[in-house]
């Protein structure tokens, strides 16, 4: 009733599944960061609301949903899973 040895196969692949699970979310909390970054820096950069009523909805909408999108569209494309 001491401790419980794992043979060396399945502790490598503890550690293996692991630090595969840990490269998945860091790539998702980086694409996180660039989606945020790349949305304040084009807010930043070429914002200029129109005052016409249907335009200025157009072009807010565009600005918020444009960038996620693409990263969205170039992440499936890159992705090998898809």
């Amino acid at each position: 009733s001491g401790p419980v040895k794992l043979p060396i196969s399945d502790a490598t692949k503890f550690i293996t599944d692991l630090c595969s699970n840990v490269s998945t979310t860091i790539l998702n909390l980086l694409l996180v960061a660039v989606t945020l970054g790349g949305q304040s820096i084009l807010k930043d950069l070429s914002f200029s609301c129109p005052c016409a009523y249907p335009s200025n909805k157009y072009q807010s909408l565009l600005l918020f949903i444009g960038p996620s999108l693409s990263l969205f569209m170039l992440l499936l494309m890159l992705n090998t899973m898809t």
